[in-house]
């Protein structure tokens, strides 16, 4: 029989809860891979690794590999219940309702105290279906005000049409390069902050195994967002 069950919590604390409980030790290795970390802002790893025998698989055995943060906070300025649940909600719509495979995972791009931005990837496969489905997706959000962060309102009235242009022209150089997904149009929702960038991912086919993304530097894009946007600013707190 073939069965592991390995569920594991990764404590990821800022520097402000750590001076808290006097503990100054390096965070775990996971956090070089967000640069930007709000101070008052902490996240923990919720994941599942498990693999359950069962005749109707085609491997003889159905996989489960889930990971995604779940934040939280010790000031009371935040609002990140609604974040944690709707990463809740997303692993369990990406998934069977019993037995499959399934595989959901998260990657934190960038925290500040006015966004979080996400991305994150799913792969099922359900006994009754005849091929694996999987989809890809953005989530930004506002801690601060509890609620996600649209990309295309916080453009500047009369800008988004200039830097549609502006994306569409340097997608052009990608597609010369032979990048075909850059053929398509810029897709806003499909946008998030990395750091000092902004990541542009082009509109994709649902299938398709190429993404299209465009990276500018933040402070190169403020002519064309709203005054004190979280997508330009430049306070990593």
């Amino acid at each position: 029989m073939r069965v592991t069950r390995k569920p594991i919590n990764i404590v990821i604390v800022t520097a402000l809860l750590a001076a808290c409980t006097g503990n100054t030790a390096s965070p775990a290795a996971e956090i070089a891979k967000v640069e930007s970390v709000a101070s008052n802002i902490g996240y923990e790893w919720q994941q599942i690794m498990e693999e359950l025998p069962d005749e109707n698989s085609p491997a003889g055995y159905w996989e489960t590999d889930v990971r995604y943060p779940r934040f939280f906070s010790a000031e009371k300025d935040y609002e990140l219940r609604p974040l944690n649940i709707q990463l809740e909600a997303l692993h369990e719509k990406y998934s069977c309702t019993k037995r499959g495979d399934t595989s959901f995972s998260v990657d934190i791009k960038y925290i500040s105290d006015g966004l979080v931005s996400l991305t994150y990837d799913a792969m099922w496969f359900c006994p009754n279906m005849v091929t694996p489905d999987s989809r890809s997706g953005v989530l930004n959000y506002n801690p601060k005000a509890g609620k996600n962060l649209v990309l295309a309102d916080e453009i500047a009235d009369g800008k988004a049409d200039s830097l549609k242009r502006l994306l569409t022209k340097k997608a052009e150089q990608e597609a010369n390069n032979g990048n075909e997904a850059c053929h398509r149009s810029p897709a806003f929702d499909q946008s998030y902050r990395d750091d000092d960038m902004i990541v542009f991912r082009f509109s994709k086919e649902e299938h398709s195994v190429e993404d299209c993304l465009i990276s500018l530097p933040h402070d190169q894009l403020e002519s064309y967002f709203k005054q004190g946007s979280p997508f330009i600013s430049a306070n990593i707190r």
